[in-house]
């Protein structure tokens, strides 16, 4: 029994693609190319799937990115009108005492 595996450099720990065959089906010229070109395309398709995984994992920090700073403008706002609700109510009850 032969057992194939994408390689590590492919796979990147995401994606393990194993695939088993008879010994006597290899010994078939045939069959042998068959598997290689088989082996070839899930390859391809594990180096497809990292590049995507990649791509994901690129967008998802840009988005914690984004969201950290969107979060501290919204912190920093609410500061800012707390201080103004602050002074302008100490503005009012300075007024209202001159009346």
């Amino acid at each position: 029994m032969i057992l194939a595996v994408c390689p590590p450099q492919l796979a990147n720990g995401h994606i393990l693609v194993m695939l088993t065959c008879s010994i006597s089906m290899i010994k078939t010229p045939g069959i042998w190319l068959c598997f290689l070109d088989h082996l070839k395309r899930l390859e391809e398709q594990c180096e497809l799937k990292n590049h995507k995984i990649q791509e994901c994992q690129q967008k998802i920090e840009e988005s914690w990115f984004v969201a950290k700073e969107e979060a501290a403008k919204s912190k920093a706002a609410k500061e800012v009108i707390k201080a103004l609700a602050v002074k302008l109510s100490g503005e009012v009850s300075t007024n209202l005492c001159k009346i």
